[in-house]
């Protein structure tokens, strides 16, 4: 059940960024669900109840993923400025030191809530460092995309 949810993430992802944005990066679609895939497979060899749990995510997450390339054609424009995303994930994590929660009670307070913190069951959290890691790849792939003439005319 695991295997066939993480297929059909993968292979609906692939097919569905064919047809919405055919000019895609094909690495790294397919470097996420291998890691995804990894990453399920880690947690099905320690606690096996959590796997269908997070299997169920990535297909939320996928289709998540192309509405999000259905409808907002406009982050395509953020290409031009790679530090905005990177400064954004960073503020996010920094806001943790300020504003930080812990869902289990005592501890390291890395969560953001968007909720009341004092029904933690009810309560919806958000780990602004999981946001920060597809944001720094992000950055480096633009990065590494830019070419000599685009880093003179930012110079200039």
């Amino acid at each position: 059940m695991i295997l066939l949810l993480w297929a059909v993430a993968a292979l609906g992802g692939h097919i569905g960024l064919q047809r919405l944005s055919p000019g895609h990066d094909v690495i790294l679609f397919p470097a996420l669900m291998t890691l995804c895939g990894w990453g399920l497979f880690t947690i099905w060899g320690l606690e096996g109840s959590y796997a269908i749990r997070q299997a169920v995510w990535i297909c939320v997450g996928t289709a998540i993923m192309l509405v999000g390339v259905r409808l907002f054609r406009w982050i395509f424009e953020l290409r031009n400025y790679p530090y905005v995303l990177l400064i954004l994930g960073a503020l996010l994590t920094a806001l943790t030191l300020l504003v930080g929660v812990n869902p289990s009670g005592p501890g390291p307070r890395l969560w953001l809530t968007l909720g009341d913190p004092k029904w933690i069951t009810y309560g919806v959290y958000v780990q602004p460092s999981e946001i920060l890691k597809p944001l720094s790849v992000s950055y480096t792939h633009l990065r590494a995309h830019e070419t000599e003439a685009d880093l003179v005319c930012r110079l200039l």
